[in-house]
């Protein structure tokens, strides 16, 4: 028990998926006989949804991920990357990520009135009073914004964060865009590539690898962060 709280609490973005994956498992070893045998169907069903609502399910994936907090409990981002893997043409492609863009946009003006209004007291009860206090002892510098669309959470949380403290709304918002254009192209890339390799599998975990893949995302992206606010603070130590 000790080793797993030591581990969710250098990455506690991974408690979510990794319930979810716990439970994946449960399910198919308990019912997999019923409802898991047919992979195939299954990602035709998927596919017939996202070829009808494959847009308007990445915007509020985007959305919902970077929105401040919600994006931690709600695995909305799956949609982006399930859209991505079942359609990996270049058009759909270059659609995802101008509409993740723009999502995480919008999302961002509501998180910059979050912070600028105090509206973030409403968050209390899912720990924005603890996140944003654990966020005042980071690295806080106008870089650290533009690295912090690794993840989409952590994206919403820096915009609240700095709303708070006074930041202009154009400044804000015109270094979170940034983040969005370096980090969403890389990351889709990332989901691509991960993703051919596990729909040639077609086995029927194949959504217990969705989850182990996302729960690997949330880690590199922490150790990343990890990595960076270190980097920055020798350098103002230097």
């Amino acid at each position: 028990m000790k080793l797993l709280k030591s581990f969710f609490d250098r990455y506690p973005d991974t408690q979510l998926p990794m319930m979810f994956a716990l439970l994946y498992l449960v399910c198919f070893y308990t019912f997999g006989q019923y409802f898991f045998s047919d992979t195939d169907s299954i990602l035709l069903q998927l596919s017939k949804v996202f070829d009808q609502y494959g847009a308007i399910l990445v915007f509020i994936g985007g959305f919902m991920e970077t929105l401040f907090l919600v994006g931690i409990y709600l695995p909305a981002g799956l949609t982006i990357l399930f859209s991505i893997v079942l359609d990996p043409t270049i058009p759909n492609i270059l659609m995802v990520i101008s509409l993740s863009i723009l999502s995480a946009f919008s999302a961002n003006v509501i998180n910059f009135a979050i912070g600028k209004y105090g509206f973030m007291k409403f968050f209390n009860y899912l720990g924005a009073r603890q996140i944003l206090e654990a966020q005042s002892k980071k690295n806080n510098s106008s870089g650290a914004i533009l690295m912090s669309c690794v993840s989409p959470n952590i994206l919403g949380i820096t915009v609240v964060y700095h709303a708070m403290k006074g930041m202009n709304f154009y400044k804000l918002m015109w270094l979170a865009f940034l983040s969005t254009l370096i980090w969403v192209p890389i990351l889709s890339l990332i989901v691509l590539f991960i993703g051919k390799d596990v729909l040639k599998e077609a086995s029927s975990l194949i959504f217990f690898y969705f989850f182990a893949a996302w729960i690997a995302y949330l880690m590199i992206s922490q150790e990343v962060k990890y990595y960076l606010e270190k980097r920055s603070a020798t350098e103002q130590v230097d």
